[in-house]
């Protein structure tokens, strides 16, 4: 009997240490993109603008994948672990690239594949910053499910057994401890992935402008569509649109007179205020800080 709860108690414990790894699988991920109303014959499209939106999509639908599998913005495809494959087929009046985008696993849970089509729409529309903030926080949110998880696996534990329970009395106080400090961590979290946000979509600028180069040239409307719907309509309106919108140039050093409207105390972590209705995200690194309340 004790060498069955050692087992059990084992199998537990690898349970609760995979969920505290949060790694979800998420199934590759497939979107259609369409190029329609082609100028130049039923099946004919300009080999040079079509191959730039290909490269073009690719850039944006690796990077937002690799940012859905670790949290981070890799902007180098050498570095990038997602593969994007594709599948074309042509159609009377219009080309179609079936697009798969394979993650592997998710930090984040039960939310990867809806993010990334989001994220997806927003580089490929006119999105403000409530968007990305909006995303930042789903995304934090998403991080507490892994805690819940645990918890519950260890309470149903407790009830099957009382002996077991025992057993698991540290893996209980553990994971409470870990979830109280998930709480303290989450504005510390969010100011995190709020920053990888806005640095992710900005940098992909030029990748936008490349996947609408035919627009105007070859094609009327490019149209991506996830699951069946369409999920973000290109057109020449948009292309004009991105066209005025330059990509962000690292600028010599220079100083400002900013304003701190949000400060994590433990972090550093902060948002800023620099300009009129603009906040940008910050970290103080000032050793000579403290971030202590006590």
């Amino acid at each position: 009997m004790l060498h069955f709860f050692a087992l059990l108690e084992a199998n537990m414990q690898e349970k609760v240490k995979s969920l505290e790894e949060s790694k979800f699988s998420i199934q590759p991920i497939k979107f259609l993109i369409k190029y329609e109303g082609l100028k130049q014959g039923e099946h004919l499209i300009d080999l040079g603008t079509f191959g730039e939106s290909l490269e073009g999509f690719a850039k944006i639908l690796g990077t937002v994948g690799q940012f859905i599998a670790t949290g981070e913005y890799v902007k180098q495809a050498t570095y990038r672990d997602v593969k994007v494959v594709t599948d074309a087929k042509l159609k009377k009046g219009r080309i179609e690239i079936a697009t798969w985008v394979y993650i592997g696993t998710s930090i984040f849970a039960g939310v990867g594949a809806t993010v990334i089509g989001a994220l997806v729409k927003h580089i490929l529309s006119k999105g403000d910053r409530e968007e990305v903030e909006h995303l930042a926080r789903a995304l934090a949110q998403s991080q507490e499910q892994n805690q819940a998880l645990a918890k519950e696996l260890i309470e149903q534990s407790k009830e099957q057994n009382q002996e077991l329970a025992k057993s698991l009395k540290d893996i209980v106080a553990r994971t409470l401890e870990q979830s109280a400090q998930q709480s303290k961590e989450q504005s510390q979290l969010f100011f995190q992935l709020m920053e990888t946000l806005n640095r992710l979509t900005e940098g992909l600028t030029n990748a936008a402008k490349q996947a609408v180069a035919p627009i105007g040239k070859s094609c009327e409307s490019i149209t991506v569509f996830d699951e069946g719907k369409s999920l973000v309509k290109a057109d020449l309106h948009l292309k004009d649109y991105l066209a005025k919108k330059s990509q962000p140039l690292i600028s010599d050093l220079a100083s400002f007179d900013i304003k701190i409207i949000g400060l994590n105390l433990d972090s550093g972590e902060c948002v800023i205020s620099s300009f009129p209705y603009e906040r940008v995200s910050g970290k103080i690194i000032d050793p000579s800080f403290s971030f202590s309340l006590e």
